[in-house]
């Protein structure tokens, strides 16, 4: 069962009736990233509109709000659950359940966008000026019985997804969110410095590698999320494919030459910093464990909409 939420952002608060000053805009990136760019374009059409905006990025979210209390943004552009405190309406849309599909997420942006809304756009001294979508984020379980986030966690989950795991990574340090799923190795250093901790591994056997990446604590420490409570398990796919037609022979050479490549100390020591499972597939086992996960992807992909049934 694969279980999705739609999030919204970015949300645009400003506190004054004027539109020019300083725009203060949250990116994990920093002035690099994709949302400074769509501030950018903005400022670009405001100046058009004889509304001069300077911007300044901020890679904290809590920075950007607390800044724009404090009178030193004019306006901000932030995660529509950060700017709840500014406006309840717009803050909703995270709410969990509330945008349970695309469909409703347009209709839910038409409607925001209609001229009938601007006072719900208003809060006090804050008005909404922009809501931009960001997308779904996914959790697979293996029990069909588990249907929501609440039956998965026992408790009231929001999620929101982000671009990679370096991303995610910054955010669970920076302490924007609570918890996250992301790959070891993004998280490894994090980790071994203290600024995060691991609750489980979404696989059906706890991670062969027992050296200490703690004082306390190695991978191998970790438990299996069915045994923490979540009965949640999937493992990513890392295949290599060959063209149709080639030769047993062709074959052989490739698999014959990556045995080697996973025989290397070079190999062996990337794999214990990332935590990755081993196992190697080749012939008609790899053949048949794709058969079977590409099976398994349909009945995911029918389930959300993306597949006609």
């Amino acid at each position: 069962m694969k279980i999705k939420i739609l999030a919204a952002s970015a949300l645009l608060a400003i506190s004054s009736n004027s539109m020019a000053g300083l725009y203060c805009i949250f990116d994990p990136l920093g002035a690099q990233g994709p949302a400074f760019e769509i501030a950018k374009d903005f400022a670009l059409v405001a100046k058009q509109w004889k509304v001069p905006l300077t911007l300044k990025a901020y890679t904290d979210e809590r920075v950007v709000t607390e800044d724009f209390k404090a009178g030193q943004c004019d306006g901000i552009a932030v995660t529509t659950l950060r700017g709840r405190q500014f406006n309840h309406f717009v803050g909703s849309l995270d709410s969990i359940g509330a945008v349970p599909t695309y469909k409703h997420l347009r209709i839910a942006l038409q409607a925001i966008a209609s001229p009938q809304m601007a006072t719900a756009m208003t809060s006090g001294q804050y008005e909404v000026i922009g809501v931009a979508p960001l997308g779904g984020a996914y959790i697979m379980v293996r029990d069909r019985n588990i249907n929501s986030i609440e039956k998965a966690a026992g408790k009231k989950m929001t999620y929101i997804p982000f671009k990679g795991g370096g991303d995610v990574a910054v955010q669970l340090v920076g302490k924007h969110i609570d918890a996250t799923v992301n790959n070891p190795i993004e998280a490894e250093s994090h980790w071994r410095a203290g600024k995060l901790r691991p609750l489980c591994v979404f696989d059906k056997a706890k991670m062969p590698y027992p050296a200490k990446l703690t004082a306390t604590m190695s991978w191998a420490d970790i438990p299996p999320c069915a045994t923490a409570g979540i009965p949640a398990e999937y493992v990513m796919l890392r295949g290599i494919f060959m063209p149709p037609g080639v030769t047993p022979e062709q074959q052989k050479f490739y698999v014959d030459l990556l045995a080697k490549v996973r025989a290397l100390p070079e190999w062996k020591d990337f794999m214990n910093k990332g935590a990755f499972n081993q196992t190697t597939l080749s012939g008609q086992a790899y053949f048949d464990w794709v058969a079977k996960n590409e099976q398994l992807h349909r009945e995911l992909m029918r389930e959300a909409g993306f597949l006609a049934r």
